[in-house]
């Protein structure tokens, strides 16, 4: 009989190597959200990833930190109006149900063929299309391609419509 080829190899974190972590949580006696160790992750990714600007929350999974994300751009009264939600046609099942969730319809845009992501062409015919009644663009970093953010930068600020990176 052949070796067995191992399809997934667990590599769990070594605990070991968070012992002070660990004792902090301990000793605060909370083991979820806001805790000394959540609240020094979330203050660390603000400072190292955004230069202190923005706010992040841990959550339990991504499909809710999307759909955290989608509620907070619609939950102005300007947003209340609009119906769509602009996204890639190829996309996790969590986009669409996020926006869903807050009362939106997904909005479907082409995508590239060579990373899968959002067609910057289609994205801008939808907008010129529908423009006035898109409440988020969601853009999805499909397969972990890159996403040129200034083009949303730009998106956002010559359409008025908020952003939303799923880059999960």
């Amino acid at each position: 009989m052949p070796d067995k080829i191992p399809f997934l190899q667990p590599q769990p974190a070594r605990l070991s190597l968070a012992i002070d972590e660990l004792r902090l949580v301990e000793d605060s006696g909370i083991y979820s959200n806001f805790g000394p160790v959540s609240r020094r992750l979330e203050k660390g990714l603000v400072d190292g990833l955004f230069e202190g600007h923005g706010q992040c929350v841990t959550v339990c999974n991504a499909t809710l930190g999307l759909m955290l994300a989608v509620k907070q751009c619609v939950s102005t009264k300007k947003s209340h109006s609009k119906r769509y939600a602009l996204m890639p046609s190829f996309t996790f099942a969590a986009t669409a149900h996020a926006a869903l969730w807050v009362g939106l319809t997904p909005l479907l845009c082409d995508i590239e063929p060579d990373t899968l992501c959002p067609s910057p062409t289609s994205e801008i015919e939808l907008l010129e299309r529908y423009g006035d009644d898109i409440a988020v663009v969601i853009p999805c970093a499909t397969f972990g391609n890159t996403l040129d953010l200034a083009h949303y930068d730009r998106l956002a600020h010559q359409y008025a419509v908020p952003m939303v990176i799923d880059a999960a």
